[in-house]
């Protein structure tokens, strides 16, 4: 809606960038916060703060990010952030690692962040972005140990199959082509 803020640190030649946290935004009217890649990678808490302050309800980052939060676990423990606001934060980009994901959550649960707040998801320039949102990674829902983490069903009007050479459908389980 147009309540939302949208908080966006990957660089703006992303799709992710530039259809999910820009023209989605546009969109709906909504705030947008855009704030250059290097000021996060430099210092990843600042994630933290902005979405604090801003109190953003929406952003994203590929998995990479997350692990950066893990090798700062005392500071965060330390912290006074609230991300109480943050309702759709998206890991994308690259494979979703449930144990990072999962370290991630737990660590960030006493600063307020939601169950369900973390969406794994999958899309590509080709879709014009994400064509896929999970309905919510949470400690109770996934393992360590998972090895596919669940991205969600395909957003209304998309859909997703498996074929093999001659454009077949394959039953599930069976090795072939991805079509979107």
């Amino acid at each position: 809606t147009s309540s939302e803020v949208t908080l966006n640190w990957m660089a703006l030649d992303h799709v992710g960038s530039v259809s999910f946290l820009g023209t989605m935004a546009t969109v709906l009217g909504c705030t947008q916060i855009h704030i250059p890649s290097g000021y996060i990678l430099q210092e990843p808490l600042r994630w933290l703060e902005l979405i604090s302050r801003h109190r953003a309800t929406i952003s994203w980052a590929p998995n990479f990010a997350f692990t950066l939060f893990l090798d700062r676990t005392e500071t965060i423990e330390a912290g006074t952030w609230d991300l109480s606001c943050m309702r759709f934060l998206v890991n994308a980009g690259e494979p979703v690692v449930a144990r990072t994901a999962r370290k991630f959550i737990t660590l960030l649960q006493g600063h307020g962040l939601p169950a369900g707040a973390l969406r794994p998801a999958f899309g590509m320039s080709e879709t014009c972005s994400g064509i896929t949102w999970s309905r919510g990674l949470t400690l109770e829902n996934t393992g360590d140990d998972v090895v596919f983490v669940d991205l969600g069903p395909c957003n209304p009007g998309a859909e997703m199959r498996v074929v093999n050479e001659a454009g077949e459908a394959l039953p599930e389980g069976e090795t072939g082509r991805l079509q979107l």
